[in-house]
């Protein structure tokens, strides 16, 4: 995904952006991103999306860092993004592996 589609996503009304400070730079009015968020607060953020809704989400990156195992964040994730659907929502999970290289999968 470029800039000018992350600008797209931005203006679209019902797509909600969760997740990390990945997450938070991609602007938007239905962001409720935050800085050095991990899984658990993300799980939060996902429970103020609506039903029905497109779902934009980062988040793991944090976890790495404060040690969680790489097995305990991708459990996590998978649960958030479950949770997510179970409301009808499509979610799409941005994995950030390098920082030239953005990995976009509708899980």
């Amino acid at each position: 995904m470029r800039f000018y589609e992350f600008k797209i996503t931005e203006q679209a009304s019902g797509v909600y952006i969760i997740g990390d400070s990945h997450a938070k730079a991609l602007g938007g009015a239905n962001n409720s991103a935050e800085n050095g968020a991990r899984l658990d607060a993300i799980a939060r953020q996902a429970d103020r999306v609506p039903n029905g809704s497109v779902v934009v989400m980062t988040g793991g990156h944090n976890d790495v860092a404060a040690g969680t195992s790489p097995q305990q964040i991708a459990s996590r994730v998978s649960q958030i993004v479950r949770d997510i659907e179970a409301k009808g929502s499509t979610v799409y999970y941005i994995y950030f592996q390098q920082a030239h290289k953005i990995l976009i999968k509708k899980i």
